[in-house]
């Protein structure tokens, strides 16, 4: 009996060695809990065993370049964030720092000058420990260009070298585990050009999180996939919009396969037709409609999709871009269903990468009440596909509490 006790733990062990092979980083917004109903969402209704990594957005930087909470709301969410550690102690939570806007406050204006920096380093060990983080997040989408000039690249590499350089004598004194350093960068090889040291940065993180999405939207004027996996064959101005060809980008600049982490939008963006005769890819349109509970035109969360689905849209696969959209009247919708979601991990699993990152928890039907699905259907399906060919068997969950 004790010998076959034995070699069921080694089993049990070795799935999860595997199932660890992979990154399933998540991300949460700190916004979420200002929805209505039952779709506002705290840290605490996350499920501890579903992501590998979870990912708080954002914190934010004073003005004496030290690193603190967005709003005084924040704390309590980081309390309900690390507390899911206590159910599955293997989970890792980052705090992430900078955003889509981060051009136009105290986070740029930081990294420009050295001392500033070292303000910033030196805060940032102590605000992650006193608070439950494992590590830290940085999302800069614009470190090339600052107020017309372009040292932003190299300050983003300076940045993420000190703080690197930071944990790991902080982890010699403390005696405690070395806090992680992650990164999320650009999709788009244009920008990223433009914008990061692609040969020098990576060495400092332990893994990058690609944004391959919003390759299209509503501000270009016609209909796009919001993360297609290929380009539009035969058409120049779309050859670098795509899941593809950003990935091998960043190959391309010596990035190690297994650093990158393929980012999943869980949430489409929304057209309205301009010409009722023409409904495919590429054809002219407005922003669309908003999302009943996100309330932001040409923007859905993917309980909403589900909903809009629900309701009689027609869906349609894109064979050559491997994504589908739904359509409904004038409305035109870009989405991600499982069926893509196979598409990609496949692709990602066949490049070896390192997993796959989403965001974000708080837009997928985290109640499990629009789709009937169950809790997170889309972030379940995407561990699901990420997993599905790579193990014998599916990986072992631990029990939820109730």
């Amino acid at each position: 009996m004790h010998a076959i006790t034995v070699l069921a733990a080694v089993i049990l062990l070795a799935s999860v060695a595997l199932c660890s092979q992979y990154k399933l980083v998540c991300y949460v917004s700190s916004w979420a809990q200002d929805r209505p109903g039952d779709t506002r969402f705290t840290p605490d209704r996350a499920d501890p065993f579903l992501c590998t990594h979870i990912i708080f957005a954002f914190a934010d930087v004073d003005e004496n370049y030290s690193m603190t909470a967005l709003g005084p709301g924040n704390e309590p969410q980081y309390r309900s964030l690390n507390a899911l550690k206590e159910r599955n102690p293997a989970l890792k939570t980052l705090l992430a720092v900078g955003g889509w806007d981060s051009n136009n406050n105290w986070f740029t204006k930081m990294t420009g000058k050295h001392s500033r920096r070292a303000a910033f380093v030196d805060s940032v060990p102590g605000f992650l420990r006193s608070n439950g983080f494992d590590g830290l997040d940085v999302v800069w989408q614009n470190p090339g260009v600052f107020r017309g000039k372009h040292s932003g690249k190299k300050h983003f590499t300076y940045l993420l070298k000190e703080l690197r350089a930071a944990f790991e004598e902080e982890a010699l004194v403390s005696g405690e585990d070395k806090l992680l350093l992650s990164a999320a960068v650009s999709g788009l090889e244009e920008y990223a050009r433009a914008a990061y040291n692609s040969h020098t940065f990576p060495q400092y993180v332990d893994f990058i999180s690609l944004m391959t999405y919003d390759f299209h939207g509503p501000w270009q004027g016609m209909t796009g996939h919001i993360s297609p996996l290929y380009s539009r064959p035969h058409d120049s101005e779309d050859q670098y919009l795509s899941i593809d060809h950003a990935v091998k980008y960043w190959l391309s600049q010596g990035v190690e396969a297994r650093k990158l982490i393929l980012g999943f939008p869980a949430y489409s963006r929304t057209f309205r037709l301009t010409d009722r005769g023409r409904r495919g890819v590429g054809v002219p349109a407005e922003e669309g409609q908003a999302g009943k509970y996100t309330k932001t035109p040409g923007f859905m969360a993917a309980y909403e999709v589900c909903q809009f689905i629900m309701r009689g849209a027609l869906v349609k696969w894109d064979r050559k871009q491997k994504v589908p959209y739904a359509l409904k009247g004038n409305q035109w919708v870009a989405f991600d269903n499982g069926h893509s979601l196979r598409k990609k991990t496949k692709w990602l699993r066949h490049l070896g990468l390192g997993g796959a990152m989403v965001w974000s928890l708080d837009l997928d039907d985290f109640t499990g009440s629009f789709c009937d699905y169950g809790t997170f259907p889309f972030i379940r399906l995407l561990k699901k596909s990420l997993l599905s060919r790579h193990l014998h068997t599916p990986c072992p969950e631990q029990e939820q509490v109730k």
